[in-house]
């Protein structure tokens, strides 16, 4: 994966004159270079730039406007466009454009802010035995194996890891809105000893990692902090004054140091590091995981400072595959006589409602937003798998798609007018769904000769059960 990425959010000067950048993103990105290829990545369509006319003058000069114009098409470079650039090598970059009609628009949006430049820059560790940031964050909708990810990663280091069971290395929380800095890091409770009144410090999961990471500092085991749904906490106040901390050097240390006494003290006595004048700091083998959902129920935003001291490592909606390329957590349930294989249904069911229904990528699912069970032969599995489509998918389709849709383009039938209707039928294996929807179906949903759900019940052939499972 590229370690340098710029994002250019496209104002009107863009639209007529040359594009302009920072000299920090000139520095950073571009590692001050004056002359580099580009290619579009939607088109292939290369070119050469060179920046600027004259000392100081940074913009992109040369091929960069006839590369972008390739990758609109048809359309013309407006106001609100975003540029995205991606390092690919020694003097390569990629060059995308996201346009506002774009199902990823309103990610890449909400990622800028009110910054026309923002840049993420990967730490880099020759030693990383193969885990190159140390400061990470995969973001995408809900059920994309976002922590499934972060756990492959970890597992490259510490391949026995299992997130869960307990790790000595590994350390992983839940953000919620209440989360506070002294969740974060810990805080004082009143305990009572020898019949007097004290106070001990309970440590934060933050203090916990660093005290790890001290102790393995010397041996260079790699200590994992993983926080998961980091935009459900205002994580800027989680962080408080630890933030000074995510500045790292080029061999992976805090650049800047603060005094904690809490913090400190704590590892002075559990694992005799003395830290001078208490002055904290984050050592190369502490790493930094979390996951962020692209949903409009986000509680907080994060601040660009914030986030500019991470990667972000968009996760795509779809399938993961296991080594014979085929869909993990993959399961076939019928609705009347048509088939329909889950790792199709919820690709299909997000073209549809950003397509057709016109809604925001957030509505979309990923491959993991069911969790199915194994053992198609089992009757309880089959009926613990069928109970995800009915009682948690058609929940979400009902209360966070159906009702925020416009008439003309509903995702039910007709005749489903309430909830209670689209359970009723789901449970007897109706089909609840719309004819446009069920027409988006043209690979794996072909109509089989089975017998309903309901025929069975009533004491039909049951080898059509067995025929598909």
């Amino acid at each position: 994966m590229a370690n340098r990425v710029y994002i250019r959010k496209i104002d009107s000067h863009c639209v007529d004159k040359e594009i302009s950048l920072t000299t920090e993103v000139h520095n950073k990105v571009f590692l001050l270079e004056e002359e580099f290829d580009i290619v579009g990545k939607r088109t292939g369509t290369q070119g050469k730039v060179t920046m600027g006319g004259k000392p100081g003058d940074r913009r992109f000069n040369g091929d960069m406007k006839a590369v972008i114009r390739a990758e609109l098409g048809s359309r013309q470079l407006s106001d609100g466009d975003i540029l995205i650039i991606r390092s690919m090598g020694k003097k390569l970059y990629s060059v995308e454009m996201i346009t506002d009609d774009d199902p990823e628009y309103v990610v890449f949006d909400e990622m800028c802010g009110d910054d026309r430049h923002t840049l993420m820059v990967a730490s880099k560790n020759a030693n990383s035995n193969g885990v190159e940031v140390r400061q990470l964050i995969k973001y995408g909708v809900p059920g994309t194996g976002k922590s499934f990810g972060i756990t492959e990663k970890i597992k490259e280091i510490y391949d026995d890891y299992d997130e869960t069971g307990d790790s000595e290395y590994v350390f992983r929380t839940t953000l919620h809105p209440e989360y506070s800095y002294y969740d974060f890091i810990g805080s004082t409770y009143p305990v009572v000893k020898d019949e007097k009144i004290t106070y001990d410090f309970k440590p934060g999961i933050f203090t916990l990692a660093l005290n790890k990471a001290l102790s393995c500092e010397k041996t260079g085991e790699r200590i994992f902090l993983v926080l998961e749904e980091m935009s459900r906490a205002n994580v800027a106040a989680v962080f408080g004054d630890l933030f000074q901390l995510l500045d790292r050097d080029d061999n992976g240390v805090s650049e800047y140091k603060i005094r904690n006494d809490l913090i400190a003290n704590y590892i002075r006595e559990n694992s005799g590091i003395n830290l001078n004048n208490n002055n904290i700091y984050l050592p190369s083998n502490l790493y930094i995981y979390g996951t962020v959902n692209t949903s409009d129920q986000n509680v907080f935003v994060m601040d660009n400072a914030f986030k500019r001291r991470f990667e972000f490592e968009y996760v795509s909606t779809e399938p993961v595959v296991d080594k014979d390329n085929k869909p993990i957590n993959d399961y076939e349930f019928i609705l009347d006589t048509s088939k329909y294989k889950w790792s199709d249904f919820y690709r299909r069911f997000n073209a549809y409602v950003t397509g057709i229904m016109g809604l925001r990528e957030d509505k979309q699912i990923g491959p993991f937003f069911l969790q199915f069970k194994e053992g198609t032969e089992d009757s309880e599995v089959e009926e613990y798998n069928y109970n995800q489509i009915k009682n948690k998918l058609l929940q979400y389709l009902w209360e966070d798609v159906h009702k925020c849709a416009m008439a003309e383009h509903p995702l039910f039938r007709e005749d489903i007018t309430t909830f209670g209707d689209a359970y009723i039928k789901m449970d007897l294996h109706e089909n609840i769904f719309c004819q446009d929807f069920c027409d988006s179906f043209v690979v794996n949903t072909e109509k089989t000769e089975v017998e309903k759900v309901t025929e069975n019940s009533e004491g039909g052939d049951s080898d059509a059960t067995d025929e598909n499972s």
